[in-house]
């Protein structure tokens, strides 16, 4: 990631970074879908810094503050996305798992996920699911169980 300063570049470094600047820092982390923490810290104190103007965190972050009915709605919906996107992840990955598990170690071992979820939900979970991480990231609101 880069750091500017007036508009000219000022520094590189890969993420986490710490970026000295006057008598503060900055601390800025990329997840996997965008920026998860971007402080100003000065004299002990964190302040978290705002989205540039042009950026997608910028646009989410308006959206919620001129619509934030719709912008629960849709966080509520996000989170009920991922949650599926991951059950249905899971049980397609036993799927893949439990048959070869089996083979390897001989054990008796269903052929398939004993929980089972339609066909049709598959293809949606694996397209909505990542939109939905995205719009989290965008939010800069992150879960510990969710992010590292």
């Amino acid at each position: 990631m880069r750091l500017y300063v007036d508009g000219r570049h000022a520094a590189t470094q890969t993420s986490p970074a710490s970026f000295a600047v006057e008598d503060a820092r900055i601390d800025v982390t990329f997840s996997l879908y965008g920026l998860s923490r971007a402080h100003l810290v000065a004299a002990g104190r964190e302040r978290r810094l705002e989205p540039g103007a042009g950026t997608l965190e910028r646009w989410r972050q308006d959206v919620h503050r001129r619509h934030p009915i719709a912008s629960r709605v849709a966080s509520g919906v996000s989170w009920t996305v991922l949650v599926v996107a991951l059950l249905v992840g899971v049980t397609e990955g036993l799927d893949l798992v439990l048959p070869w598990l089996a083979d390897v170690t001989g054990w008796a071992l269903p052929e398939q996920s004993p929980v089972r979820f339609p066909e049709w939900m598959t293809a949606p979970a694996a397209v909505l699911g990542p939109i939905a991480a995205i719009d989290r990231a965008l939010m800069m609101r992150h879960h510990w169980l969710l992010d590292d």
